[in-house]
């Protein structure tokens, strides 16, 4: 829900997963843009069982994950924000 997009955002700056972070929420997915000093490999696993704990889910769910670095992760933002993606 919107209303708990802030909450989770403290939380991942809280855990010290992200140092930034932007949660974007369309009608069929929610996607999780992130700015981190950890190592990319630290950071996906970190962020992967933030998801799976906040949702209460046990399960890796790998066929509903996906990960994108500089510069794909930027050009896939504007894709979905402006619906070319969806």
């Amino acid at each position: 829900a919107d209303s708990s997009i802030p909450a989770a955002l403290a939380q991942l700056r809280q855990q010290g997963l992200v140092d930034e972070a932007v949660i974007l929420s369309t009608c069929n997915r929610v996607e999780l843009y992130v700015a981190t000093s950890l190592p990319a490999q630290d950071a996906v696993a970190g962020l992967r069982k933030f998801l799976l704990d906040s949702h209460g889910l046990s399960e890796p769910l790998d066929n509903i994950f996906y990960t994108h670095a500089e510069p794909h992760s930027v050009e896939h933002l504007f894709k979905v924000a402006s619906g070319l993606d969806s």
